[in-house]
Formats: structure tokens, C-alpha cells, sequence
């Protein structure tokens, strides 16, 4: 069985810069994650008190999406109390 290998990226652009990017090489014959993952599923009416709670801790849009299109949904997210 093939060996998943770890792959960081040499082009460090902004967004991978910011979000800590890495990557996984699955080979075809590699053996399947989906048994790793867990999907986490946030209820509505905590949401904002999630956002309040990541804002604090400066987690935002322009924070993970260091360009043009983060800065507008931050300001966006700001305006608009998202």
C-alpha cells in the first residue's frame, strides 16, 4: 500500500503563509482518510457568538485571506455585525 507523504510547498503565497498550508500526497493505492475525519456541525444560534469569540482572538477573514477579497468580506463582516 502506498504511503501518504506530506508535501509543504515551496511558493509561499499570503494565503497559504497565513493559514499554515501544508499538503498530503495520496497515492492510488493509499488507504482512505474519510474514516479520520470528523465533521463538526455548529448550530445556528451559536454562530454568533463563534465569530464574537474568533474576532477576539484575531480570527477573521483578512486574517486566513490576506488579500483583496479577505479585506473586503472582513469590512463587510464588520459592517454588517457577521
Amino acid at each position: 500500500m502506498g504511503k501518504v507523504l506530506p508535501v509543504v510547498p515551496t511558493m509561499r503565497l499570503a494565503r497559504l503563509r497565513s493559514q499554515s498550508g501544508s499538503f498530503t500526497f495520496h497515492p492510488p493505492d493509499s488507504e482512505p482518510i474519510d474514516d479520520l475525519l470528523t465533521p463538526i456541525t455548529v448550530p445556528a444560534e451559536a454562530k454568533p457568538a463563534l465569530r464574537t469569540t474568533l474576532r477576539m482572538m484575531g480570527m477573521g477573514w483578512f486574517s486566513m485571506f490576506p488579500d483583496e477579497g479577505g479585506l473586503a468580506q472582513e469590512l463587510t463582516a464588520l459592517l454588517h455585525d457577521v
